[in-house]
């Protein structure tokens, strides 16, 4: 983190700093998930999203208590196994106009990231979030109310999405 952080003015807050290089990591990331997965398996993952964290919150009670990453590591096998099958599991198909997609892919990559972001962050725990090498600002991230947003403003978003192509 010193070293990304060292880029930055030194009259910068350190706890500043930190926030611009998770944001700057966050958007670089978002966009990088959009490209590679593209506009349909986009919306495809934001369902798998969704299920797993549903399969996830209700198998945890039964997941062995000594392993305290169980939940997130289930979130994660689940949401790749999900991502993985076949893009007719949930058939849906964002419309676009060809001037809109590189915006939309953009949009929908960084909603996608918070969204996972969200739900690790989450389920983690609180220990191990703090030991990560880049500081994740979990008033942003894990507080219920942030859990909350992550879930429903892509949801919107996606919704806005289609009525403007339509």
């Amino acid at each position: 983190m010193n070293a990304l952080t060292s880029f930055l003015p030194a009259t910068l807050p350190k706890e500043t700093a930190g926030l611009v290089v998770f944001g700057v990591l966050f958007i670089i990331i978002g966009i990088g998930v959009g490209f590679l997965l593209g506009r349909n398996r986009l919306v495809n993952v934001v369902m798998s999203i969704y299920i797993a964290l549903v399969f996830t919150t209700a198998s945890v009670d039964v997941l062995p208590k000594d392993f305290p990453l169980s939940g997130a590591w289930l979130f994660v096998v689940l949401l790749v196994l999900l991502t993985l099958i076949d893009r007719s599991l949930f058939e849906i198909h964002v419309p676009s106009l060809p001037q809109d997609t590189l915006w939309r892919i953009i949009v929908t990559g960084i909603m996608v990231t918070g969204m996972v972001t969200s739900v690790l962050v989450t389920l983690f725990p609180k220990k191990t979030v703090a030991a990560f090498p880049i500081s994740v600002p979990v008033q942003y991230f894990g507080t219920p109310l942030a859990g909350t947003l992550w879930l429903v403003i892509p949801l919107l978003i996606l919704l806005l999405l289609n009525k403007k192509a339509k």
